[in-house]
């Protein structure tokens, strides 16, 4: 536990020249939750003392909260964005985002919704997920302009997750987008092990920081989390239910390259206090000029667009499994139609800027597959 304490001191405190820290937490603030007051007076605390240059919550359903979030943050210097801009909206998304920086602009996306019993749920309380978007710049990466995206993806069903991700594969798919880096970070619900997490690493691209720096996966929510449905599973059960769901990755950008320093899960409690569910998860990232053009070669540019595809089919064979309509539309429907909105040439051809020949080659394979 000590080792855990000076670990996480260190990526809080060091922070080297041209370095960030994030964080991300679900804050677990629905009204049934227990013993809400304590533990949203540690957040507070915790926000106060061990803020990160960037910072992601989800689960901030109430307008109280965010106020008291947004004064916290105004009183150390970040400004806080909550996605959908207003509580005045039918459809609230719970996400905040906190940046030490200048921010310059913000947009916000909904989700397609599922069909299950707990989407039902989520329209009674005009709960909609989606992704948040903060365009910034910070002073220790010398204000290059990055764009942080908080997102909280279904809960239940990998088809909707799948669907989702599609979703925002269209916005992702741009050359404004792909000229900058990314931070992507929030309340996934999957894990290491699953198609999704594919689609983030062979489509999207985006790396994280534990594979990078070999530190093993830990759970982020935990069978010794009071507030965490596997404490009671796994008491009554006699077994260990437990699940890593919570990410920040990270994507460079043609001119900057992005790598992670330091990884670690927030500590078990703050004064006392579970802060939520989940456990946080923050990271230290290097922003660094490219001092040359990158280059790759055509067996490793094949191979990316090999996987690519690959985890594109895998998606729609997943969905095509599913019988169950999204808004009365099949999924393999649904799947079509999303898809015949994304230019893939485009982001394919993005990599282009990274090979030694500037010619049409790239497109010219992608149109033989």
């Amino acid at each position: 536990m000590r080792l855990l304490f000076i670990v996480f001191f260190f990526i809080t405190h060091s922070v080297s020249a041209n370095t960030i820290s994030v964080q991300t937490l679900n804050i677990y603030s629905p009204f049934y939750v227990g013993n809400k007051e304590d533990r949203k007076n540690s957040l507070f605390q915790f926000l106060k003392n061990e803020s990160s240059d960037i910072n992601f919550f989800q689960e901030v359903w109430f307008e109280s909260d965010y106020q008291q979030l947004e004064k916290i943050s105004q009183s150390i210097g970040l400004s806080s964005i909550y996605h959908t801009a207003s509580f005045k909206y039918k459809k609230q998304s719970g996400l905040m985002t906190a940046v030490k920086g200048n921010v310059y602009k913000t947009e916000f996306y909904f989700f397609p919704q599922g069909n299950s019993w707990i989407d039902s749920v989520y329209n009674f309380f005009n709960i909609n997920k989606g992704f948040g978007v903060t365009y910034a710049t910070l002073p220790q990466t010398s204000n290059t302009p990055f764009i942080a995206v908080n997102v909280h993806l279904h809960h239940l069903s990998q088809e909707t997750r799948l669907l989702q991700l599609l979703s925002y594969l269209k916005w992702f798919l741009n050359e404004s987008i792909l000229s900058r880096p990314v931070i992507f970070a929030g309340d996934f619900n999957f894990e290491p092990s699953s198609l999704e997490f594919e689609m983030i690493q062979h489509i999207f691209r985006f790396k994280e920081p534990q594979s990078h720096l070999n530190f093993p996966y830990k759970c982020t929510v935990c069978k010794e989390n009071e507030y965490f449905i596997g404490h009671t599973i796994s008491k009554i059960l006699q077994i260990s239910y437990e699940r890593t769901i919570d990410y920040i990755f990270f994507r460079s950008s043609p001119s900057t390259h992005l790598t992670p320093k330091n990884f670690v899960v927030f500590p078990k409690k703050y004064n006392g206090n579970f802060l939520s569910d989940h456990y946080g998860v923050k990271a230290e990232i290097k922003f660094e000029p490219y001092s040359k053009r990158q280059e790759i070669s055509w067996s490793e540019l094949e191979n990316r667009i090999k996987l690519f595809l690959e985890t594109l089919d895998k998606v729609q064979y997943q969905l095509s499994k599913n019988s169950s309509p999204l808004d009365d539309i099949p999924l393999s429907e649904y799947y079509r139609k999303t898809t015949a909105q994304i230019n893939v040439e485009q982001f394919l051809n993005s990599l282009r800027n990274r090979l030694r020949n500037e010619d049409s080659l790239l497109i010219q394979h992608l149109s033989q597959n």
